[in-house]
């Protein structure tokens, strides 16, 4: 009987973990934005993407105070993004957005109501909080609330 017993708990507890594993490949890629026909992923060489995305309306370097090399801010007028060296190539850091013209994947814009946000992110927005963060594998996605409607979007790479 104990045997038995044993056997029941050991099914019962694998069963209750199958859930517990890694988390699938939809959780682990990182943030990223999709501008026209060109996706722009968080720590993804920038090279080709910026080549895709044609001439910026505004460009600016600076020594980077992180990493070997220039920081690079590129803006395309409805959104700016930031480059990081690293080995000698340039990766993407950070996106935000300047308009209400483009949208994350999921449909968010500035001016965006915080029901719409939860509605689209599928959870509330805890009360008070005036900043929702997300995370997947080293990026992360930010929404700041002004009031009741998004004021600001940022992706941003969580560099190691």
């Amino acid at each position: 009987m104990k045997a038995a017993m044993k056997v029941m708990l050991t099914l019962i507890l694998s069963l209750c973990l199958v859930g517990c594993g890694a988390p699938d490949a939809q959780e682990q890629k990182e943030f990223g934005f999709f501008y026209q026909d060109t996706y722009i992923q968080m720590n993804a060489e920038a090279a080709a993407v910026i080549g895709e995305l044609g001439t910026p309306q505004g460009y600016t370097e600076e020594p980077s105070c992180a990493f070997d090399g220039m920081d690079k801010t590129y803006d395309y007028g409805s959104f700016c993004l930031t480059t990081y060296p690293a080995d000698g190539v340039d990766y993407f850091y950070s996106l935000w957005f300047t308009d209400e013209t483009v949208q994350t994947e999921e449909g968010i814009h500035i001016g965006s109501t915080r029901e719409e946000v939860e509605q689209l992110l599928g959870a509330d927005w805890p009360e008070g909080e005036t900043v929702r963060r997300l995370t997947a594998a080293h990026s992360e996605l930010l929404i700041s609330l002004e009031g009741d409607q998004v004021s600001s979007i940022q992706y941003r790479a969580m560099v190691l």
